[in-house]
């Protein structure tokens, strides 16, 4: 499940981050330790497609190394009522997993997803969240890539 590759970020919105069922990290920690995207050389086969697998890659902004408990991947979809999680077909880690700094290894690493909404029959804006700790200051820290989610 996890390799490696380069760099590009998203912007947070409080408002959009605060409504995010089950996310325990300040809005002000989104997007700074670490950052998720789509490598243009490892991401080039996605094709957003409901139910097929996606490749992302996540990597270390900061000089501390960042943990993730099991779990830390969280797929989200968005409906008039606001954000709601759905389901990740691909299996998950059930251990602790640690993203090294970029000094330890450069690449990062790539994570991948199989995001799935069942009879989804248009275009949906979907959100994938990571959330770990910085080990350094032991505070909760996240990140999201945003992207469509195509039938």
């Amino acid at each position: 499940m996890f390799f490696a590759l380069a760099s590009h970020s998203c912007s947070s919105s409080t408002t959009d981050i605060d409504r995010l069922p089950g996310i325990e990290a300040d809005s002000d920690k989104i997007n700074t330790d670490f950052t998720i995207f789509e490598d243009p050389v490892g991401g080039s086969a996605n094709t957003h497609k409901n139910n097929e697998l996606l490749a992302i890659t996540v990597k270390n902004l900061v000089d501390s190394q960042i943990v993730f408990s099991p779990g830390y991947i969280k797929l989200f979809a968005k409906s008039k009522d606001g954000w709601v999680e759905i389901e990740d077909r691909m299996r998950q880690p059930e251990f602790e997993e640690r993203l090294p700094t970029t000094k330890e290894f450069p690449p990062g690493m790539i994570v991948t997803v199989i995001p799935w909404i069942p009879g989804m029959s248009d275009p949906t804006p979907v959100r994938i969240f990571f959330e770990g700790q910085n080990v350094g200051t032991g505070e909760k820290v996240g990140a999201y890539l945003d992207f469509t989610l195509l039938p």
